[in-house]
């Protein structure tokens, strides 16, 4: 999969803007989650990619998000269980950034992605991202173009 992103403005909390999710059971549990989010001493923006919910389990990911250009996000997940078997693929702007051996699933026998800003709704803040060209396919080549 691969998509186009854009924030003309810096964020000004943080943005998970897509993640992957499983139900059931036992419930909804965010697998994977990216995000976008003000760098530490206020002095620009950075764009990280975690596992488990919302990143709790680590972030295996990170670069420096640069406002006011579309950039392009390609992943290929292979999906398990197994952290031996399962793996992330990631290119930001076309550059391979990730290819990590890791947990990319649970027990959840249904997965859906879903891009936007989804948050807290007790922080309010109010950021914009803007998405174009998803393309879901069945070859590296197809999503790299």
């Amino acid at each position: 999969m691969s998509f186009a992103l854009y924030m003309a403005d810096p964020p000004k909390d943080r943005d998970n803007f897509f993640y992957w999710e499983g139900n059931p059971p036992p419930r909804y549990n965010n697998v994977m989650t990216w995000w976008v989010e003000p760098k530490p001493d206020g002095g620009g923006t950075l764009i990280k990619y975690g596992t488990g919910n919302l990143g709790r389990n680590g972030t295996e990911w990170e670069a420096d998000f640069s406002t006011g250009k579309w950039h392009k996000l390609t992943m290929h997940i292979h999906w398990s269980e197994d952290p031996a078997k399962g793996n992330t693929r990631l290119w930001f702007d076309g550059k391979l950034v990730l290819d990590k051996k890791l947990k990319t699933k649970g027990a959840e026998s249904v997965y859906f992605c879903q891009p936007g800003i989804h948050r807290s709704p007790h922080r309010p803040s109010v950021d914009s991202i803007y998405f174009d060209n998803f393309i879901l396919a069945d070859t590296l080549e197809e999503v790299l173009k």
